[in-house]
């Protein structure tokens, strides 16, 4: 051995001796085939690895490598030292017997006088218990961020509920006062059944007086059943009424006869008359309770009415869709605000200030028992248009048995924008699906909390509750509800790293087709597709 070999022998001995606690290993500088050999390994690095020195000394690092060993980290490594800096990276080695270890280690230079490097010494320390640490730690992140995350979303429901109980306390009072009124006004009304029978058996009154009184007698008896049916809600809670085949147009044609006296009312004041426009078929047959339906096409018209103070028209049309009756109710009217359209079915919600606010929440209950929607929308030019969509009566010998056994699809839509609302609402209209929608994900989680769904579809871009936070409160709550969720490519990469219970049902692409929302729905076994 050289005397230069000695100095440089000597002074990696040095260095090695400051690193004890560490592995230390000195090497040739070679980096191409077959690699660098080890000169030198202290006592820490053959207790790391399992090797003898006299099996290290003269052979390459690359007996440390294995299947685990990261071959980026490697690249790096060579690449590093070749542009003659120090190198820093962890990857997996494995000992003698072949178990993986991770490791840490820091490969350095060691220069001659004329600056060259002659020799690379690594420092390297085991971090196999540090990593399992830090994964443990992950791991506890991420089950406290989840379990702050759920006691945020309990808070919320908490709040949710504490809101509906209040308004349930408010509804439950005013139906205590009401049923009272139901039972005075009620009494106030038999002397008036008897005073127009008593007007049909005058011989010597005016035709046009009879006329009047044979509406007078419809709307007396229409009040009667809406009483009755009032009575039986706040008495036992609400439900539908008794069943029928109601034919629809036949519905709608009373409600110029019941609503007359509003519209005298406005002409007596001066102003503009109000007119009625149909557009019905002759024959569209629903399944329902004939009064409750009466109560909520009357209280839409009545409400049109006041909404046209200077006059205007009211415009009924009507049409099959599939399974279902679409009926539209149409003014020329002041319209509503954006906001007001929103939240106009909200109890206690109000422009007039004679309204309790609870009319339209009561038509949306009614129609919902119905297994419908209704919905408010701008009308053309100006005004308001209630869309309501009720399924079709189904003619068969046992109607309950047959519901029972092919009930419809209920869908809730909680997506950001109308064009992609309205989007969904159509397609899964035309697959015979009842929808509910909700603009936002706080009022959609309201609608999920009140209600039954057997699917819910949401969108990510929805704020500030976005449609993440949607889909895990309800996978949270009913895991058995499927979630399907418009997001974009990169936003599924994130989907996949929430836990398993978390992660939604499904995934819809930004652009939606027909085809693709049933092959979605078959996937979720929603919908039986014939082959």
């Amino acid at each position: 051995m050289t005397d230069k070999h000695r100095f440089i022998r000597h002074d990696l001995l040095e260095l090695a001796a400051a690193y004890a606690e560490n592995s230390v290993l000195v090497t040739t500088a070679e980096l191409d085939l077959p690699g660098p050999q080890i000169l030198y390994a202290n006592t820490a690095f053959t207790r790391l690895t399992g090797y003898g020195v006299s099996e290290l000394l003269g052979k390459t690092p690359r007996i440390l490598q294995g299947p685990e060993t990261d071959k980026n980290v490697l690249k790096r490594l060579r690449s590093t030292l070749q542009d003659g800096k120090d190198f820093v990276g962890r990857t997996v080695n494995y000992r003698r017997d072949g178990t993986p270890f991770e490791l840490e280690w820091v490969i350095s230079h060691l220069r001659d006088s004329d600056g060259r490097t002659t020799h690379y010494v690594a420092v390297q320390r085991d971090i196999t218990a540090m990593q399992q640490a830090e994964s443990e730690l992950g791991k506890f992140d991420a089950e406290l961020r989840s379990a702050s995350h759920q006691l945020t979303q309990t808070v919320h429901n908490l709040e949710l509920a504490e809101q509906k109980l209040a308004e349930r306390e408010r509804l439950t009072t005013l139906g205590e006062m009401a049923a009272g009124v139901v039972h005075d006004i009620s009494n106030a009304l038999t002397p008036v059944f008897g005073f127009v029978e008593l007007l049909h058996t005058m011989d010597s009154i005016p035709a046009e007086v009879q006329t009047l009184a044979s509406d007078l007698d419809a709307s007396v008896e229409h009040a009667v059943e809406v009483l009755a049916n009032l009575k039986r809600h706040y008495h036992s809670g609400p439900s539908i009424g008794t069943s029928e085949a109601v034919e629809l147009p036949e519905l709608v044609y009373q409600i110029p006869d019941i609503t007359r006296a509003r519209c005298w009312s406005m002409n007596g004041k001066g102003k503009g008359g109000i007119c009625f426009a149909f557009d019905l078929p002759t024959n569209t047959v629903v399944a329902g309770n004939r009064t409750e339906l009466l109560q909520v096409f009357v209280n839409l018209a009545l409400n049109a009415i006041d909404a046209m103070p200077d006059g205007g028209t009211i415009t009924i049309s009507l049409k099959e869709d599939g399974e279902d009756a679409v009926l539209a109710i149409s003014d020329t009217g002041v319209g509503m605000s954006e906001e007001l359209l929103k939240t106009c079915f909200e109890p206690y919600v109000t422009t007039s200030r004679f309204g309790t606010g609870l009319g339209l929440s009561v038509c949306r209950r009614i129609i919902e028992m119905h297994r419908g929607s209704i919905s408010a929308s701008h009308a053309s030019p100006h005004g308001v248009t209630f869309k309501i969509r009720i399924p079709l009566f189904v003619a068969t010998a046992n109607l309950e048995s047959a519901a029972d056994k092919n009930e419809r699809l209920r869908v809730l839509s909680i997506c950001g924008g109308q064009q992609r609302q309205h989007q969904v609402e159509t397609i899964l209209t035309n697959l015979g699906a009842g929808v509910w929608t909700a603009d936002s994900g706080d009022e959609g989680l309201r609608r999920f909390y009140e209600s039954d769904f057997d699917l819910i579809i949401t969108d990510s871009s929805l704020r500030p509750t976005s449609g993440f936070d949607v889909a895990q409160a309800v996978k949270r709550t009913s895991p058995n509800v499927p979630v399907a969720i418009f997001v974009t490519p990169k936003e599924s990469t994130y989907l996949a790293s929430l836990p398993q219970h978390l992660q939604p049902d499904a995934m819809l692409p930004a652009q939606i087709t027909q085809s693709h929302l049933e092959d979605t729905l078959a996937q979720l076994r929603l919908l039986n597709r014939q082959s």
